[in-house]
């Protein structure tokens, strides 16, 4: 009977290794796939000073906390809440271009997709958390980028792993989320909501089993790790800041609420809520829930950036049925996994290539530095008044910009400044009174854009255009 036992506990654990090593293959196909699918625009206008601060620090030796890269603004206090991000990945960079940015968020979201399968327990949360991952990472949104929000989740993701799976957090378990929330608040400000996080799920605990004081300890614990950071406490006001600044978030497209004309967005959020109300049934407790459900869409309701962070916390809302850890329930979800995979294959088949610095300069991101190019070659460099996202390719081509994509310094600098650019760029208002109170020699605008249409019926002169970018010479 023993030795029938002991093969039963072998087969076990070898069906056990297997489903875990399918599933890490599968995590890293997806991502592999999610990462073409964003290819064209993958380094994104933020990682592009996010590598020239990275750059200065590790030359400097010392953590940027104020502007050295703008006309308009310099000297200026800068919140730089991903500083160990630029740190690191200016690192990669140094060594493997902009290749190595690339596969190494690939490896990143492949965690991510991974450890996600541990954290969500039903099938279909998995499923659903799966395709909302291609979604907003890949598909319709595109937050699949060279940024500190892509490693920022990971962290959210392995701290709930923890939270979930131990019932009791040991010394050990604590000393983990510690170092994890020191790490993440010098990745991101996004850790303020993994405190909020943490502190949600510690509450649902302590009221179920009345262990107050351990509860508290948790929260304690990563609430204290959090404010070992350059800014400390001022982490809390910064994150404060941006997220209620309506000049940035009804503006900037991924603080936008989401726009349910998109028929697949609808649907997306559709099945989700007729999954949830179905799998209510099941449920041995709501309290474990449901507060998970209403937290996972209100946050996506508030901003399309969250749409991931929806996916994560909605799929933790189906947890707590009572068949979700039967090792058959497992593997069929690997299988639908699968399918789900063998299918973006096949959907992204004669765009599956080997991703080489070559590859990398190649795509449309790197074709905005023609303009840059131009502009330094024939001394253009002077007092010019640039859009929004092309701000960081002037930054990292050592041109000082008159703004860029570090929108939060710019407002809490001078909320005026900010609003008139905005309002000036989008013609809100006529843009000459901005242009005549900065003393802009040149306009670098989209070559699309209404800005553009409205310089040239003024007649101003044209020194370059392209496809992406024109730059304008202001009349004297």
């Amino acid at each position: 009977m023993e030795i029938i036992t002991q093969k039963r506990e072998m087969l076990k654990n070898y069906s056990r290794s297997i489903y875990t090593f399918v599933l890490a293959i599968l995590s890293f196909l997806l991502a592999y796939i999610i990462g073409i699918m964003r290819l064209p625009w993958f380094i994104q206008n933020d990682t592009l000073w996010l590598l020239k601060s990275g750059e200065y620090m590790v030359q400097n030796k010392t953590i940027l906390m104020h502007d050295i890269y703008s006309w308009t603004m310099p000297g200026v206090h800068w919140y730089s809440h991903e500083w160990l991000w630029s740190v690191l990945f200016y690192a990669i960079y140094k060594h493997f271009g902009f290749a190595g940015l690339f596969w190494s968020n690939v490896v990143i979201l492949a965690l991510i997709l991974f450890v996600s399968y541990f954290v969500i327990e039903s099938t279909i949360g998995k499923v659903l958390f799966t395709i909302t991952s291609i979604i907003g990472w890949g598909l319709l949104y595109g937050f699949f980028v060279a940024r500190a929000l892509v490693l920022a989740t990971l962290l959210l993701t392995l701290s709930v792993l923890v939270i979930i799976k131990r019932e009791n957090l040991t010394r050990k378990h604590l000393l983990v989320l510690a170092l994890m929330f020191v790490f993440w608040a010098n990745i991101h400000s996004s850790v303020v909501f993994g405190v909020f996080l943490i502190g949600l799920f510690s509450l649902i605990k302590a009221i179920k089993t009345r262990e107050y004081v351990e509860s508290a300890k948790t929260v304690a614990t990563v609430a204290i790790a959090s404010l070992i950071n350059p800014h400390h406490i001022k982490l809390y006001y910064f994150f404060y800041k941006l997220t209620t600044a309506r000049v940035l978030t009804d503006h900037i497209n991924e603080w936008l609420s989401p726009n349910f004309h998109n028929t697949l967005l609808l649907l997306l959020v559709l099945v989700w809520l007729v999954a949830f109300v179905v799998s209510i049934k099941q449920k041995q407790n709501l309290l474990d829930t449901l507060p998970f459900f209403i937290l996972g869409l209100a946050m996506f309701l508030s901003a399309l950036r969250n749409v991931v962070y929806m996916g994560l916390l909605l799929g933790i809302a189906f947890n707590g049925t009572k068949d979700d850890k039967k090792q058959e329930k497992r593997w069929f979800s690997v299988y639908i996994y699968l399918l789900i995979v063998t299918f973006m294959f096949s959907m992204n088949l004669n765009h599956l290539k080997l991703v080489d610095e070559k590859t990398m300069l190649e795509q449309e991101w790197a074709q905005v530095f023609k303009v840059v190019d131009y502009m330094q070659k024939n001394g253009y460099t002077d007092r010019v008044l640039n859009e929004y996202e092309f701000g960081a390719y002037m930054i990292f081509r050592g041109i000082k910009c008159a703004i860029d994509s570090r929108g939060d310094m710019y407002y809490l600098a001078s909320p005026e400044f900010t609003k008139e650019y905005i309002e000036s760029f989008l013609l809100q208002r006529a843009p000459d009174s901005l242009i005549k109170k900065l003393k802009a020699k040149y306009i670098l605008a989209k070559s699309k854009d209404s800005l553009a249409l409205y310089l040239k019926a003024k007649r101003y002169k044209v020194l370059y255009s392209d496809k992406y970018s024109i730059l304008f010479k202001v009349p004297e």
